[in-house]
């Protein structure tokens, strides 16, 4: 069975034996500051994040962006990654 996206950005973490604080602070070390409780939302899949937080997520994880979270256009019009 495949995961969704979102689950597997936790999956991914937990495999990487990361908090969501620890995820933050790597993020923030990679030039993106993030809270802990944005990642958590992601997670959930309640929020999206912005490009740039979704390639950082992917490199930090080690995982493709197009699992990070799905990319919204204003307005909340869902959007493809590519």
């Amino acid at each position: 069975m495949t995961q969704k996206p979102t689950g597997l950005v936790r999956s991914r973490r937990l495999t990487l034996g990361l908090t969501l604080e620890e995820l933050a602070e790597k993020c923030a070390a990679d030039g993106v500051p993030v809270h802990n409780s944005q990642l958590s939302r992601i997670e959930r899949g309640v929020a999206s994040c912005r490009p740039r937080l979704r390639a950082t997520l992917a490199r930090v994880l080690d995982i493709s962006a197009d699992d990070v979270a799905p990319m919204y256009r204003r307005g909340g019009q869902q959007r493809d990654a590519a």
